[in-house]
């Protein structure tokens, strides 16, 4: 039989090892691996969030109350 429990925190990690240990199982433990941007898409993506943000305060954000509001005013003003 197979057991998977994900997302298991590291407190939680040696209570498991032990019970398997008393059940005489075999153990694997498996970490995901992080996907991590490149540098400079993470600088991109924050100074555009920042921009976004300071437009938002000024009160000069664009928005929308539908997606069809949105495409017409992209397809007016290109």
């Amino acid at each position: 039989m197979t057991l998977i429990i994900e997302n298991v925190g590291n407190e939680l990690l040696p209570a498991l090892k032990s019970v398997a240990k008393l059940g005489n199982c075999n153990i694997k433990v498996k970490k995901e691996k992080q996907h991590r941007l490149k540098p400079e898409v993470e600088k991109a993506i924050l100074q555009d969030l920042a921009e976004i943000e300071e437009e938002r305060k000024n009160g000069t954000l664009k928005t929308f109350k539908t997606a069809r509001e949105m495409h017409e005013d992209i397809f007016k003003n290109g």
